[in-house]
């Protein structure tokens, strides 16, 4: 029947409309996978997901060009945007700055096109740390000039200013933004060969105020420059310079590779010769028998910038002797330094042989790197110990410091500085001295037997437990960070840990190997909070141990090998941050 016919028809209809508005769109942004395949077929419809062949750009990526191509756009010359450039001005003010720099390093990354004065003017508008690293950024080292940034008024509140690698910009061009900046703090002009004393002058003249950190490395600054410069800005603390008036940068990095983590980061210039140095001293503190061109202007000595840090480190390769510091250059360079409180003297042991204690009141930091063969405390540790009772952190590097029979020594040392804090009122625990320890060694902690000390408990047995534990005992549960990266560790130097009481916030054990249940052996560490395990063996693995969020509430660990039972090596970079509970 025709009304019968009607309501079929109709049925079909809406059917045939509801399957239409079932069916999802499946838009597929980057590389697909496999799984989306087989879910896609599982629970979609019935069509194949497309296969995206060929490299495949992240999303942000596409965002980042797109982005590009408009800010490029405004600043051609015949663009007519209005308002434009000042809406991209406030953008970049209203961002956070760390978000506001990495935004301007992607910009800057997606295409050379994007390298425009005026783009740059913008950017250093609404922001007190300007960034220009051409070493970061290659496209960077094409820029020619700085003239539009020089025009500007609005560069008072900038604090740190960042020109590195920048081999075309011209030295009347740097010192003439440095002139439009006299808020600066912090300026680097590390790699820009062109750097002369035009811009020394304009740093001497506008920011001798204000200045505390300069790094002038790899550039061609003039020694009678330098000189006048670090006599007028008295308030400069840290200054880095290296291959400046042909003198070779000394810092070769840390010994013992990526897992050394240490932070003496300045140095003076440091020539291949003694004569050399000297020539520096003689031009910062002319004396009779000198032949400076300097003339000062006070008679009395000008302490060398209030300098708190000091890095003298000879080079890693010892077939080199280009590190001829002499022990009266050493002497006559910190009677200058009344204000030292870290000193970096690694790989001068022609020099360091003795160290007047006067020149060491102040010392919070000693960082010492050796050649030799280390079987004990030297005369030279020892005494650099003791005569700096302020002594915070400690950092020794040597290929034998772990082994047996060195380190019982150097236990007596250390133990006494971290117990020689007094009680004071109000304090309910012992206030420390030495709180940070780096024994950084080969991978090895074990000698000979004949190495091996037998030790005399007070009940008259033989305590033969080794140098490494007793370390541990005495002196490693009482710091606040130890550092033992390329430590061969059992599970007998482990349990020093498990009794609760242990004040240690933050362990490295880098480039270490490490027993399976080397979780279980830290549960006593309450107060533990960051776990260096980097570059580590664990030998069996247990999942258990190291997931523990009891005892590994961050783990550091962006390349951890791991040796499972069968020898076959896993990597276990995917370990995630670990929360305390």
């Amino acid at each position: 029947m025709p009304p019968k016919r009607k309501s079929q028809s109709n049925a079909s209809t809406k059917q045939s409309h509801t399957k239409k508005r079932a069916r999802p769109t499946r838009i597929a942004f980057g590389a697909t996978k496999a799984e989306d395949e087989i879910q896609a077929s599982a629970h979609g419809p019935a069509f194949r997901v497309p296969t995206v062949h060929g490299e495949v750009k992240h999303l942000s990526a596409y965002c980042l060009a797109v982005v590009g191509r408009n800010v490029r756009m405004m600043f051609e010359p015949d663009y007519k945007g209005g308002g434009l450039k000042e809406t991209f001005a406030n953008y970049f003010y209203v961002l956070p700055e760390h978000l506001r720099i990495k935004v301007w390093e992607r910009l800057l990354d997606s295409g050379s096109g994007l390298l425009k004065e005026d783009l740059i003017s913008q950017y250093f508008l609404s922001s007190y740390e300007i960034v220009l690293r051409g070493d970061l950024l290659p496209v960077l080292s094409n820029l020619k000039s700085l003239r539009s940034l020089t025009f500007s008024t609005s560069n008072e509140h900038v604090r740190r200013l960042v020109l590195s690698y920048l081999p075309q910009v011209s030295d009347t061009s740097i010192a003439d933004l440095l002139r439009k900046m006299p808020a600066l703090e912090y300026i680097s002009l590390r790699g820009s060969s062109r750097a002369e004393d035009v811009s020394v002058k304009a740093i001497e003249r506008t920011h001798y105020k204000t200045l505390r950190t300069l790094i002038l490395s790899e550039t061609n600054v003039k020694l009678p420059s330098l000189a006048n410069l670090l006599l007028k800005c008295t308030e400069l603390q840290e200054l880095k310079l290296a291959e400046i008036d042909k003198m070779v940068s000394l810092d070769f990095g840390s010994v013992s590779g990526s897992f050394s983590r240490v932070d003496d980061l300045f140095w003076l210039p440091v020539g291949q010769t003694d004569a050399s140095f000297n020539r520096l001293l003689d031009t910062l503190y002319p004396t009779p028998e000198s032949n400076s061109s300097i003339s000062l202007t006070s008679a009395s000595p000008i302490p060398l910038f209030r300098l708190t840090k000091l890095k003298l480190r000879g080079k890693l390769d010892r077939s080199i002797n280009s590190f001829n510091l002499s022990r009266s250059t050493l002497h006559r360079l910190l009677s200058h330094l009344p204000s030292l409180s870290s000193l970096d003297i690694s790989y001068c042991e022609n020099a360091i042989t003795s160290l007047p204690s006067q020149f060491l009141s102040n010392l919070t930091k000693l960082s010492l790197r050796l050649f030799t063969r280390w079987d004990g405390p030297s005369p030279l540790v020892d005494q650099l110990i003791q005569a700096s009772p302020p002594l915070q952190t400690l950092i020794l590097v040597n290929s034998n410091i772990l082994v047996d029979g060195s380190l019982g020594a150097l236990t007596g040392l250390l133990e006494k500085l971290v117990d020689s804090g007094d009680v004071g009122r109000g304090h309910s625990r012992r206030e420390k001295q030495l709180s940070k320890v780096c024994l950084i060694g080969k991978m090895t902690t074990r000698g000979p037997i004949h190495q091996r000390r037998q030790r005399v408990s007070l009940d008259g047995e033989e305590d033969d437990r080794s140098d490494l534990i007793l370390f541990l005992e005495k002196v490693g549960r009482k710091l606040n960070y130890l550092d033992l990266s390329g430590a061969i560790l059992g599970l007998d130097d482990l349990q020093v840990f498990i009794p609760p009481g242990s004040t240690l916030t933050h362990l490295v054990l880098a480039a270490c190997e490490l027993p399976d249940r080397v979780g279980d052996c830290l549960l006593g560490c309450s107060d533990l909070r960051v776990l260096n395990i980097a570059h580590s063996r664990v030998e069996p693995f247990s999942a258990d141990a190291v997931h523990s969020p009891r005892c590994l509430p961050e783990i550091n660990a962006d390349r951890l090998y791991i040796l499972s039972r069968d020898k076959s090596e896993r990597t276990a970079s995917d370990l995630s941050v670990m929360e305390r509970e």
